[in-house]
């Protein structure tokens, strides 16, 4: 099974700096409220984007709703992001996904305790279409092959797909 990393597209300035997150919500999906407020930094300018990394992985509402299509029970989270100079708003959302423990220690290349370079244990993934590897160095939403796929036939900006590599058994 093939699966790959959802990440802000590195070509772009990340816009998570620009934002003034509730501090609910940089805790995490648990402590957020079903419906929050964040708003753009004073000088600064809210540029769309279809995923935010940092300080907290969101992702837009269109992404949202393709990510449904294969998990119809996803919960989520909606984040409002306000730009009071402008008088704009851009709807994102906090996905509640598996975390799975299943980078590889035989496979994966890791140096110092930091993982450079992850392989997944797919016996680990027990065929979850999208979870969160725990022990990651960045954030990334890992989904399946055809999740991947409904992705890139939308025109989502500031979107990137990395294949992340698997193992079917360990060695």
């Amino acid at each position: 099974m093939e699966y790959y990393v959802v990440s802000h597209d590195s070509r772009l300035d990340a816009m998570g700096g620009n934002i003034l997150f509730p501090e609910r919500v940089l805790s995490g999906f648990a402590a957020a409220e079903d419906y929050e407020m964040a708003f753009v930094r004073k000088g600064r300018k809210l540029e769309y984007r279809s995923v935010i990394e940092l300080p907290v992985f969101l992702v837009s509402a269109q992404v949202r709703e393709i990510l449904s299509q294969y998990e119809p029970n996803l919960a989520y989270k909606t984040l409002v992001v306000t730009d009071q100079t402008t008088y704009t708003q851009v709807y994102f959302c906090l996905i509640d996904v598996p975390k799975v423990d299943c980078i590889s220690q035989t496979h994966s290349v890791i140096e110092r305790g930091m993982v450079r370079e992850a392989v997944l244990e797919e016996e680990k993934i027990s065929g979850l279409r999208m979870f969160w590897a725990a022990g990651l160095p960045f954030p990334g939403l890992i989904v399946r092959l055809d999740v991947a796929e409904a992705l890139l036939r939308h025109n989502l900006y500031g979107l990137n797909l990395r294949r992340i590599c698997s193992k079917a058994g360990e060695a």
